[in-house]
């Protein structure tokens, strides 16, 4: 957006090119125009927050899945009762995969 806009284009231009509306086209620039390129970086806090956190449950999970090795919807409901969290099963096997690929799987 900001090299489009660099170009003289207009804000509605640019948001037709890239395809959102006008306000995010001026927001991003008044980012840039205020801090640089260091206005572009995404701020933390944004976003979703995890369900699960690595520091936070990582033992518990894996002594959940390390008993139900089998069955990880037991192990996933276990888990919910335990940490007082609610979650899919889908969330349950991207944070097993991630602490995998991280090399925190072991155990």
């Amino acid at each position: 957006m900001i090299l489009l806009k660099s170009e003289n284009r207009t804000s509605l231009e640019v948001a037709n090119i890239v395809g959102t509306n006008q306000i995010s086209v001026n927001g991003w620039v008044n980012r840039y125009l205020a801090e640089g390129i260091d206005g572009l970086k995404t701020k933390p806090g944004r976003g979703r927050k995890r369900i699960l956190d690595v520091q936070k449950d990582e033992k518990e999970v894996k002594a959940a899945v390390k008993r139900e090795r089998q069955r990880l919807k037991l192990a996933k409901a276990d888990l919910e009762k335990d940490l007082g969290k609610e979650f899919s099963l889908k969330t349950l096997q991207r944070f097993l995969k991630n602490l995998s690929a991280n090399g925190n799987a072991s155990d």
